[in-house]
């Protein structure tokens, strides 16, 4: 009977989708390479070293692949109930690009 208990417990581990994870992968190495090779000069300008933006992309770019595999884990039907919240967050996001002056991100101002 605690045999039956505890393996009903345990949770199955679903398998990694490895051509998905190339996938981002590769693209990932591209957009960070394409970023090195856009803002190469005007980043040498502002401050001095080549580097800058591809540092802030690469920092992102590790964050994100964390934040990926950590919300991998997570049972796709926690995010039901969280669906009616997401739409609504993504409309005021996309409303706030028509707010005049507001700059959240911004590393400049024009």
């Amino acid at each position: 009977m605690t045999k039956a208990k505890s393996s009903k417990l345990k949770t199955k581990e679903k398998p990694v989708d490895f051509v998905l994870v190339i996938t981002v992968l590769i693209m990932l190495a591209l957009g960070v390479v394409m970023v090195l090779s856009a803002s190469s000069p005007s980043a040498l300008a502002e401050s001095g070293t080549s580097y800058s933006y591809v540092k802030t992309q690469g920092f992102s770019a590790i964050v994100g692949l964390i934040l990926m595999f950590i919300i991998s884990k997570i049972d796709y039907k926690v995010y039901k109930n969280l669906d009616k919240v997401a739409y609504v967050g993504s409309i005021l996001i996309l409303a706030a690009v028509l707010i005049p002056g507001l700059r959240i991100f911004s590393r400049r101002s024009i």
